[in-house]
């Protein structure tokens, strides 16, 4: 709410909750395409609840541009300080190289899609 106006600002099932704290993956999102600049074409951050857990692990799939490994570790650090600095959550970065952002039919980011790939990869819990 603000002035009175209510505003839609993402979908419940995409809200990340780690410690009892709700995390908006748009703003995970969003703070990883900054650092990253133009190495990253695309962010989808998830959270996946382990069985037996009340609080979610966060994972931040990056499509990038940078193949070489040490690139990928030196962005990966950086996201990781500036995500920490602004009290953002994150357990883990997948590096999707090569690959286009799954999306759904109308275009939109499909974070239930990266849920299923790395759950299915074993990446994230069940």
């Amino acid at each position: 709410m603000a002035k009175g106006e209510l505003f839609v600002l993402g979908r419940e099932d995409d809200v990340i909750v780690v410690g009892g704290a709700k995390f908006l993956p748009e703003e995970i999102e969003q703070v990883a395409s900054e650092v990253g600049g133009s190495k990253v074409r695309a962010a989808a951050a998830i959270g996946k609840r382990s069985l037996g857990s009340s609080t979610q692990r966060v994972t931040l799939a990056l499509h990038v541009t940078c193949p070489d490994s040490e690139d990928r570790d030196c962005l990966a650090l950086a996201i990781r300080q500036a995500l920490v600095s602004r009290g953002l959550p994150i357990d883990h970065i997948e590096f999707m190289t090569g690959t286009a952002p799954l999306r759904t039919t109308n275009g939109k980011l499909s974070r239930e899609a990266y849920r299923e790939l790395f759950a299915a990869r074993n990446e994230i819990d069940g």
